[in-house]
């Protein structure tokens, strides 16, 4: 049994940096104040968990980022078929 870590290891990003979801989600909505916004919510979180984080952004929709996400990520193929019955994914990202 292997255990692996989900995000840069199965799954990659388009992006090296998490805040350009951010700003694709303040182009996306058309406000240029989103990505302060988002950043102060998840300092403010204290759970850091991604609905605790839009708790302090009622104004927003939390599906539209996890939609980005998905459009801006892949399978990094040669990790992803190495994964066996058994095996663990973790994790640290809130989603």
């Amino acid at each position: 049994m292997k255990s692996w870590d989900c995000f840069d290891t199965l799954i990659g990003r388009s992006f090296y940096y998490p805040i350009s979801i951010f700003e694709i989600v303040s182009k996306l909505i058309q406000d240029p104040l989103f990505v302060t916004k988002r950043v102060e919510a998840e300092k403010k979180s204290k759970l850091k968990t991604y609905d605790d984080i839009y708790k302090y952004l009622p104004e927003y929709d939390p599906e539209l980022e996890i939609d980005v996400e998905k459009q801006y990520s892949f399978p990094i193929v040669e990790n992803f078929n190495r994964v066996e019955d058994g095996d663990i994914i973790i994790s640290d990202m809130y989603f």
